[in-house]
């Protein structure tokens, strides 16, 4: 298993006017031409009705497909 750990900065805005959590469950997977490249875990993010949210969350992403993943590298480069 291959990882890298990313860290996800962003303002969440123009939501209700209710408290919310934004939950991923088992994370996220990142794909490219159909296949999975690998999965990001994310932690719950806390939303204050009408005032967003504004968060900085260190991830994991595991390399689910290393071959896809440098097939992929070759054509982004």
């Amino acid at each position: 298993m291959y990882e890298h750990q990313p860290r996800f900065s962003n303002f969440i805005s123009n939501n209700v006017a209710v408290d919310a959590v934004i939950s991923f469950g088992t994370g996220l997977t990142v794909a490219w031409s159909g296949q999975p490249l690998g999965n990001i875990k994310m932690p719950n993010i806390s939303i204050t009705g009408d005032t967003g949210a504004k968060f900085e969350v260190d991830s994991t992403f595991e390399i689910t497909n290393a071959g896809h993943l440098t097939e992929f590298t070759k054509v982004s480069s």
